[in-house]
């Protein structure tokens, strides 16, 4: 069987990048840890206003999505050191910001909404 559509737009297939855990370089700076690219069907949307109110207030009026995949798609875990996933679509870097899971309902099986962030207009960390 195969799964349901997850949205009313047809799923297209984007890059799903998962990074491995960091690590402390040499100058004392976290290094992004080893990255694995899968691609996934997904189905994707411009961020509506109630989505966008879920973002902090510097990001919402950022060229923001919405993902939807039976794929899991996770956020940056500082516990372990994970970053966050990141989804390439059309040639564009995302950065994931919020991410729920929905849990299989009937004839729908689990599935994952993520919001994401363009990656060249989130805000440069430590500098103007």
């Amino acid at each position: 069987m195969t799964a349901p559509p997850i949205g009313l737009t047809a799923p297209e297939t984007v890059t799903l990048t998962r990074y491995a855990a960091q690590t402390i370089g040499s100058d004392g700076r976290p290094d992004r840890g080893s990255p694995t690219s899968t691609s996934i069907a997904a189905t994707v949307a411009p961020a509506s206003p109630r989505t966008l109110e879920r973002l902090p207030e510097g990001m919402r009026t950022r060229s923001v999505l919405t993902v939807h995949a039976y794929d899991q798609i996770r956020t940056a875990d500082q516990h372990t050191g994970t970053p966050g996933d990141e989804i390439v679509r059309g040639g564009i870097t995302y950065a994931v910001e919020v991410v729920d899971e929905w849990p299989a309902l009937g004839p729908i099986p689990q599935h994952w909404q993520a919001i994401v962030v363009r990656l060249a207009e989130l805000p440069a960390v430590g500098g103007p």
